[in-house]
Parts: structure tokens; sequence; C-alpha cells
């Protein structure tokens, strides 16, 4: 969420897990009543106990992170990831998630081979996946950091 003027810019914002592909994420949202839909694939989040609102940016950041780290730890690499979703869709939305923690940096080769260790996907294979992203133009790997280049 880049466009945000700043860290302590107020107002009100969902703080969510996608129940389609566990991406996590905030949205800016004038009430709970408004719809957010995912970045990631597009589904509609719904308002559950896991949705959380907090009246600051920082706040929006600061539990996103949490969020995250916490399915890390509390759950299993399969229960944060679903095998559904296809591998080199998980290997994007791991990229994505640190990229997100990174405040949108790119993030570091062997930080992102970790997460794909963590998550049960062989390095081989998430370089392999990692290719196919960058031949479709959605990530650019220079063997030391990886980013995404389009908009999300």
């Amino acid at each position: 969420m880049s466009g945000h003027a700043g860290r302590n810019e107020r107002g009100m914002f969902r703080v969510y897990r996608c129940r389609s592909c566990r991406h996590v994420g905030y949205d800016r949202v004038e009430s709970e009543e408004d719809t957010t839909h995912c970045p990631l694939c597009g589904a509609a989040v719904e308002d559950d106990p896991s949705v959380v609102y907090v009246a600051t940016l920082s706040e929006a950041e600061d539990l996103m992170r949490q969020m995250v780290l916490t399915s890390r730890s509390v759950h299993t690499a399969r229960a944060a990831f679903p095998r559904n979703l296809g591998v080199k869709r998980r290997v994007e939305n791991i990229i994505r998630d640190l990229i997100a923690l990174n405040r949108g940096r790119p993030v570091s080769l062997s930080v992102v081979l970790q997460e794909c260790s963590y998550a049960g996907i062989a390095p081989e294979r998430a370089v392999r996946f990692m290719a196919a992203l960058e031949a479709e133009g959605r990530i650019r790997n220079d063997g030391l950091v990886v980013e995404v280049t389009e908009e999300w």
C-alpha cells in the first residue's frame, strides 16, 4: 500500500487473511460494509473473526506483519500455503508477502528460497517457478534480490 501519505495516516483500515489464497493484507475502508477484494486472487474478503479494523496505517502494517509471522509459526507450511494453489502461485504469494513485510522493497533471493523451503517447496523447484514468473514479466530476479514488476 505505497500510495498512502504517511505511517501515521488515520482512518479505518481492514486487516485480513484471504480465505481463498491465504494472502495477508490491509485495505483502507470507509465502513465495515465496504467490500475488499484480495489483490492476488480477486476473492471478496469475508468479514469474519480473523478480520481486524484499526485506526492508523502504522497499526495496519504492524498487524499485517504479525498475522504473517503468526501464520508461519502456528500453522504448518501446508496450512499456510494450500497445495491446491499450484506451486508457481504459492511461490508468487511467498514473494509478495515477503515484499509486503519489507515495506514494498525487494527481498533477498536467499530469504525467498528459505521461505519456500518452509512451505515444502524444494529450492530447485522454487528457482524453476521463479524463472517462469520472470519470463511472464511478473517478477525480476537478479540472483541477489527478487522484486515484483507489476503494480499490486
